[in-house]
């Protein structure tokens, strides 16, 4: 069994065109969905229809009328837009979604390195739209490269395929759903999905996007859910935030290098008194242009107590904390 299948794409020029002028864009062995594009009101549209040995199953009509309506009120930039629930006589009942020109992001990723700046972007728009799907209490339940598609215009991020979500309204079809190599332990275990299980995978997505901010995807792929970030915000804002890096290690830096002078002043040696004549009856004679000074005594010099100085253990600790923010 094929895990990373998701049954949506194919490669192109794979197109049939039946004579209605609706082009088949995927099906597959691994799903039980087909894929068309066709046109309505002079647009492209994608009709996701059951394939034909499944069209008139009470089980898998659901799963089709389920994404419907999980699909149907949501509108957010980065998430496939669904706009009806039609019957066509070629292809039986069609979920009429949003036509997207781009590529999914396993194709995006292929033979590429994803630069900081262009992980930033697209991880803040996905998180974006997975946050903005949590307020509407759905659970995506298969989030994953090949169900995210990176447009070819401008290279935005959209979440597609809807067809194991799941939300609060739903009562059918609640088991354990997604797929194995994205899947949080949890819903491995059998255990019911949660918000914090969207995040796992997410963070699973992003780990194959960079290899930068180990710390905070590893914690958001803990084994443990309550150990997660919160919240896909949660998430957004650690991850953004690294940028910020660098001004926090200048500050660092500069404390540094200030405790360090700090610390030296509070421990040299006092200085040598000036190296000018003194007036000595037992030398003779000197010379007519020498001064005489008359050098008052001068009281010890105090040290500072050690735990006032900055330790030179505080500066190294300080500057660990600053490599994390990298890491």
């Amino acid at each position: 069994m094929n895990l990373e299948v998701s049954g949506f794409f194919a490669p192109a020029g794979i197109y049939d065109v039946d004579s209605k002028g609706l082009t088949l864009i995927h099906s597959s062995e691994d799903s039980f969905f087909e894929l068309w594009r066709g046109e309505r009101a002079g647009r492209f549209r994608l009709f996701k229809c059951l394939k034909q040995e499944f069209r008139g199953s009470l089980l898998h009509e659901t799963m089709l009328q389920k994404e419907f309506e999980i699909g149907f009120p949501l509108r957010h930039p980065g998430i496939r837009e669904t706009y009806a629930y039609v019957q066509m006589d070629s292809l039986g009942n069609c979920i009429e979604m949003e036509w997207v020109d781009g590529i999914t992001l396993d194709d995006y990723l292929a033979g590429r390195a994803l630069d900081e700046d262009s992980f930033r972007k697209l991880a803040g728009e996905l998180c974006d739209a997975v946050s903005y799907l949590h307020s509407h209490q759905i659970l995506h339940r298969d989030i994953k490269p090949s169900n995210i598609l990176i447009t070819h215009q401008g290279h935005f991020a959209k979440i597609i395929d809807f067809s194991l979500a799941d939300s609060d309204a739903h009562v059918l079809l609640k088991q354990a759903a997604g797929t194995r190599s994205f899947a949080a332990p949890e819903v491995l275990a059998g255990k019911e999905a949660s918000q914090s299980s969207d995040l796992y995978s997410l963070a699973k997505v992003f780990s194959k996007m960079t290899k930068r901010h180990r710390r905070v995807l590893e914690r958001c792929m803990s084994a443990d859910p309550s150990s997660r970030y919160a919240d896909a915000a949660s998430l957004e804002a650690a991850l953004l935030k690294k940028k910020s890096g660098w001004i926090w290690l200048l500050s660092v830096a500069i404390l540094a290098i200030a405790g360090g002078i700090f610390w030296t002043g509070t421990h040299q040696k006092p200085q040598a008194e000036a190296s000018l004549p003194l007036r000595d009856s037992t030398t003779g004679p000197v010379a007519r242009d020498t001064v005489f000074i008359e050098v008052p005594k001068e009281a010890p010099r105090q040290i500072q107590p050690k735990e006032d100085a900055v330790q030179d253990a505080d500066i190294d600790a300080i500057f660990q904390q600053a490599t994390e923010l990298f890491d």
